[in-house]
């Protein structure tokens, strides 16, 4: 009577056992086919692409990594070359500025040595004014002389008695 029952039921609900279980059985045969067939594929394809994902996650922080290491060897050499070229301008400067103090040593050295040769040359020129002026006097001490004296005097006479005089007042 259950069966009997359960089949009344079934029959009420339009439900045939025969076509419900090929039904059930086409569907496991499908499900089968399809899992061996597509479904592995789909999963090998996922199992691929989750892989190829993570390699290339991967490989980002590698670059990451090589970009910053890059980066910080990159600063590193841009402040060498800074510290380079600052000692470089530095070297310039302190050049430079020896080769001012080198000419302003020379311009005074040459403008001392000028100054010693005007100096000689003005000694030189009083010198010989000197002994021009010395020379003109005794010309002119003799030719007073000789007049005062209404005698002719040669300068060479009288010369070293003048001369004499002269530096007895100098």
């Amino acid at each position: 009577m259950t069966t009997w029952l359960a089949a009344g039921i079934l029959d009420d609900l339009g439900i045939n056992l025969k076509v419900w279980g090929v039904q059930v059985l086409i569907f496991l045969a499908t499900f089968l086919i399809l899992s061996r067939v597509l479904f592995g594929r789909v999963v090998s394809h996922l199992v691929r692409r989750e892989k190829d994902i993570g390699d290339r996650e991967a490989k980002l922080r590698e670059d990451r990594a090589e970009i910053e290491r890059l980066a910080k060897e990159y600063e590193k050499h841009i402040a060498g070359v800074e510290k380079e070229a600052y000692h470089r301008m530095q070297a310039i400067l302190k050049e430079g500025l020896d080769a001012s103090h080198e000419m302003i040593a020379r311009a005074q050295k040459e403008a001392h040595d000028q100054l010693e040769k005007a100096r000689d040359a003005i000694q030189k020129e009083r010198t010989d004014a000197g002994k021009e002026l010395r020379t003109r006097v005794v010309e002119m001490t003799a030719e007073a002389c000789s007049r005062i004296l209404d005698m002719p005097l040669e300068a060479a006479q009288v010369e070293p008695a003048i001369r004499n005089a002269l530096k007895e007042e100098s």
